[in-house]
């Protein structure tokens, strides 16, 4: 592991720098999953609206879904 020093974190040994890192990796992952529960409604919505009889609407959703879509997989 590379000294903690390098990274701008003084008074962090390596272990500690480590335990930390695993730390954040794992609220990384419950921030993830919590963004994509937030949006799983938002997403059923909107891709439900895509057979509306309204070609404004149905359009309107398409914009939704595509851009709720891309917000998922950015998340990952």
């Amino acid at each position: 592991m590379r000294d903690p020093l390098a990274f701008g974190l003084p008074g962090l040994d390596a272990a500690r720098l480590e335990e930390r890192l695993a730390e954040l990796t794992v609220e990384t992952s419950l921030l993830q999953h919590d963004l994509r529960n937030m949006l799983t409604p938002a997403l059923l919505s909107a891709d439900m609206l895509l057979t509306n009889a309204d070609p404004v609407v149905a359009r309107q959703a398409e914009i939704v879904v595509k851009a709720i879509t891309r917000i998922v997989d950015r998340v990952g």
